[in-house]
């Protein structure tokens, strides 16, 4: 009975962690073009009394947003610094994970150079190109693939390299 019931509560999270991640992702799209959104999710987030390494990469990610909400250039600097910690510490808790590289790489295409936070760059779109096709999740895996398309600058090799 026991087993019984530990299977049917491990196949309800498995089945709702995606969706969860799903709308986290959804939210965030459209967080970077609205302060408001953002605010919302970084409400949300900060919530949680613990945050999963997905989740600390979103946190993070939307912290960065914020840098172009904020009015005074420290305040600015502020948001980048507290979210560029949470997204790298996402990272090295799974180093693997897409997900927080494509957030990562798709803020270092957008970020000024003189916050020198585009040395991962070339790592970080190599990593996309080599896993893009083991991504299990089609809704990641066609974010990942139209923003390569359209941010990274892709020769033809690399193009060839897409699903």
């Amino acid at each position: 009975m026991f087993a019984y019931l530990y299977m049917i509560l491990l196949v309800n999270f498995i089945q709702t962690a995606p969706a969860d991640v799903r709308k986290l992702r959804d939210t965030y799209h459209q967080a970077i073009y609205s302060e408001k959104i953002s605010q919302e999710l970084l409400a949300q987030l900060n919530q949680k009394s613990s945050l999963s390494p997905i989740e600390r990469a979103y946190l993070g990610a939307t912290q960065m947003l914020m840098a172009q909400y904020a009015f005074l250039p420290n305040q600015k600097y502020a948001w980048f610094s507290k979210g560029k910690s949470n997204l790298e510490e996402a990272i090295r808790a799974e180093p693997k994970h897409a997900e927080s590289i494509y957030l990562r790489y798709s803020i270092q295409l957008n970020v000024p150079s003189f916050l020198g936070y585009s040395d991962k760059k070339q790592v970080d779109k190599a990593f996309l190109l080599q896993e893009i096709k083991k991504v299990k999740d089609k809704n990641l895996q066609d974010r990942i693939k139209l923003f390569l398309q359209k941010e990274a600058a892709l020769t033809q090799q690399e193009r060839a390299l897409l699903p």
